[in-house]
């Protein structure tokens, strides 16, 4: 599936997934568009004729899409494009070499500010299995700043008795 395409919205990818979906696949693969140099897209790019999905947008929506698609038991086997020479034509597009981390890390964001707003304690600690450490924090700690600016204070702390991928609030 490809997000950002001309005249997509998110409203439209999310029917999209749910199409896809009724199709019962075994895996999927989410990859945002990425405008290429000597490309029709990039032509109508550089006319100002398409606007290209920032990468936060493309963040915000995949990470709305994963958790469709892996509830319904479908396996992701790849969000975002794997770095490559092609990519070196790139002339604009959500491009982030660590881009299924980055939408794992939001909607890790989402769900534990969920859970905080529905707590009555400004600071908490969260046990995490080690493994998802990096995205539990976020890149450059941006978790952590988005929990500051809305009144939690977080720590996060790497706890080896909790294993796939789960965490704890406490």
């Amino acid at each position: 599936m490809m997000t950002g395409l001309p005249s997509d919205s998110d409203a439209k990818a999310m029917k999209t997934v749910e199409r896809l979906l009724a199709l019962k696949p075994n895996t999927m693969r989410i990859y945002p568009t990425i405008v290429l140099e000597n490309t029709p897209l990039c032509d109508l790019y550089r006319a100002g004729k398409y606007t290209p999905q920032t990468l936060e947008d493309a963040v915000s929506l995949c990470a709305k899409l994963i958790p469709m698609i892996e509830q319904r038991g479908v396996k992701l086997i790849r969000v975002g494009l794997h770095a490559s020479e092609e990519l070196e034509n790139r002339v604009a597009g959500p491009f982030h070499p660590a881009f299924m981390e980055l939408c794992r890390s939001a909607i890790f964001r989402e769900n534990v500010l969920k859970a905080l707003q529905a707590r009555n304690d400004s600071e908490v600690t969260i046990d995490v299995d080690p493994r998802m450490l990096s995205i539990a924090l976020g890149q450059k700690k941006e978790n952590l700043q988005h929990f500051s600016k809305h009144g939690y204070t977080v720590h996060i702390r790497p706890d080896a008795s909790l294993s796939g991928g789960t965490y704890r609030l406490r």
